[in-house]
């Protein structure tokens, strides 16, 4: 899906030089511009915390997620973006997790127009949270690509315990929402 694509442009957003980041993570920018590698969960759980360590960001899985696009998801994202209704699409999404997991399980449950995105990681972890964080950013940021920027979640609950400040600075901004904390999307209409 990208992620790791996206996150030296991210740092340099942020004022940060990536380089140092990518090598203590072991990473190289020729895998990341390449792609067909994916990352392991560890991997990306490492990656992730360097950069809000040394990019002093609290918010770093937000900010990685919210790059990500439909396009990112190649074949997966096109099949998305003609499925007939949002349902469809939601259902082709949770379908294809489902088989390309690597370290959560993605599910989609729906009670009339309700609909609720799970993000549940096999292990939990000290980075779990800002990877949780990631999958989330990136399925708002995918799912605003097929209805529109001014679609919003009913709810967001965070994967991991964040100060009233990040809450309000960071999550209301990004999902417009209202948080608690677990590890959930809430989709229905407002």
């Amino acid at each position: 899906m990208g992620v790791a694509r996206v996150v030296p442009g991210v740092l340099r957003e942020l004022g940060t030089d990536p380089d140092p980041i990518l090598n203590e993570a072991g990473l190289s920018r020729r895998l990341l511009r390449d792609g067909s590698h994916p990352l392991s969960v560890n991997a990306l759980g490492k990656l992730l915390r360097l950069c809000a360590e040394r990019a002093a960001c609290s918010h770093i899985g937000l900010a990685v997620g919210a790059k990500v696009t439909l396009s990112a998801f190649g074949d997966l994202g096109s099949l998305m973006r003609v499925s007939e209704t949002f349902g469809d699409a939601l259902r082709v999404l949770a379908t294809y997790r489902r088989g390309q997991s690597h370290g959560a399980v993605f599910d989609r449950a729906q009670k009339g127009d309700l609909a609720v995105l799970s993000y549940l990681p096999y292990q939990a972890g000290e980075r779990t949270g800002l990877i949780a964080e990631c999958a989330l950013a990136i399925v708002t940021q995918v799912l605003r690509d097929l209805c529109g920027p001014d679609w919003a979640l009913a709810q967001v609950s965070m994967p991991r315990h964040v100060p009233s400040w990040f809450v309000f600075v960071h999550v209301r901004t990004w999902f417009c929402c209202a948080t608690v904390h677990e590890q959930v999307l809430v989709i229905g209409r407002q």
